[in-house]
C-alpha cells in the first residue's frame, strides 16, 4: 500500500456525528418537566421578545427516507443578532459562557 492511500484513510480528528443526532442527544438530555419550554421562554425575553407562541403537532409523517414528527414549533417576535447565529451553531457549549457578566 503506498503512503497517499494510507494517509486517507487514517485521517486524524474527531468524527463528529450529524447535526440531527446531536440535537437528538440534546433533547434526551433535557429533563421532562417542560424545562425546554421555560428555556425557550426565558431566551425570547432575553432577546427583547414580545410575543412567544408554542405549536405542537401530533402529526408523523413517513417516508422511504425520512421519519418525522411529532413537532414542537417555537415562535418569538425578536430578532437574532449576529451574536446569536453564532450561539445557536455552538453544540454543548454556549457564548453566555464567554460572558463574564454571566454568572
Amino acid at each position: 500500500m503506498d503512503d497517499a492511500s494510507s494517509d486517507s484513510e487514517h485521517e486524524e480528528g474527531i468524527i463528529l456525528p450529524n447535526e440531527v443526532t446531536l440535537l437528538k442527544k440534546i433533547l434526551q438530555d433535557y429533563p421532562d418537566d417542560g424545562q425546554i419550554l421555560k428555556e425557550l421562554v426565558q431566551n425570547a425575553e432575553d432577546a427583547g421578545a414580545r410575543h412567544v407562541k408554542f405549536l405542537f403537532d401530533e402529526t408523523t409523517y413517513n417516508n422511504k427516507d425520512v421519519n418525522q414528527g411529532p413537532t414542537l414549533y417555537a415562535y418569538n417576535d425578536a430578532v437574532f443578532s449576529e451574536e446569536d447565529w453564532v450561539g445557536i451553531r455552538m453544540f454543548y457549549d454556549s457564548i453566555k459562557k464567554k460572558d463574564p457578566t454571566n454568572c
